[in-house]
């Protein structure tokens, strides 16, 4: 308990009661709870309760009318902690704007009053945090348009590959087809033999082709024959299998 006296100190109108005791300062609760209409026995029980705020608290004694009374006084830097617990609905409307004034700039009006260091204001933090959002928003936006462009660079790559694999697959069709005609052209059918008779091996690769959907035309050509013949045998192998079906039914 000390009988250091208080100061005065001028705050949006309102007179707080401030107080420096060994270099700590420190200031009424009662003066803040009336200034912005809140009720000083229940804040002083709060703050007795709180294990942080309730380590640095003093009791001034100061002089009055009736006797000696006793204040409870917080230490300056705890009094943003104290405010800003305060709930500013259960505080009267017209008081509301004050309390919320002073949970912003009481602490930097008092530390300016007492030359101390000022910290970084709410509005500031405020201002601080919504600039590093804006950053973060940024690069996130540019991390994305970096993803989406890689992806349209592998997707135009992908197309680009299929597109070239499709070209070549015709190309080389189209310059099988052409070799067939030139090798028609080259031994025409009639100077291809047709009474030959088809060996056992002929047969097998004449099926053999067919199975893998070639044409009769490119078959005759490669197995020596004429497109006629090979027709025949097709249509005699076909006419062989529907008869053994029928059979078997």
């Amino acid at each position: 308990m000390s009988n250091t006296a208080l100061v005065p100190v001028s705050f949006h109108g309102d007179t707080l009661m401030a107080v420096a005791i060994e270099g700590r300062h420190y200031i009424s609760i009662r003066s803040v709870c009336d200034a912005v209409g809140i009720d000083y026995s229940a804040q002083r029980q709060r703050i007795m309760r709180h294990a942080v705020m309730a380590e640095g608290v003093v009791v001034i004694t100061t002089p009055s009318a009736g006797g000696p009374q006793e204040t409870l006084c917080l230490p300056l830097d705890k009094l943003n902690g104290w405010l800003f617990g305060v709930n500013t609905s259960r505080v009267r409307p017209e008081l509301r704007d004050k309390l919320i004034a002073y949970q912003r700039e009481c602490f930097d009006v008092l530390a300016q009053h007492f030359g101390v260091a000022p910290r970084t204001s709410t509005v500031e933090l405020a201002s601080a945090l919504a600039q590093t959002h804006a950053v973060l928003n940024q690069l996130s936006n540019e991390l994305v348009a970096e993803l989406a462009a890689g992806r349209a660079e592998r997707e135009a790559f992908r197309v680009e590959r299929a597109s070239f694999s499709i070209q070549t697959r015709m190309a080389r069709r189209d310059t099988d087809r052409l070799f067939s005609k030139v090798i028609r052209a080259l031994r025409p059918e009639a100077e291809l033999p047709r009474a030959r008779p088809w060996t056992v091996e002929e047969q097998m690769r004449c099926l053999q082709l067919h199975q893998q959907h070639v044409s009769p035309s490119d078959i005759a050509t490669m197995l020596g024959r004429s497109k006629a013949s090979v027709h025949r045998f097709l249509q005699k192998v076909a006419a062989e299998q529907t008869t053994k079906q029928h059979t078997l039914m």
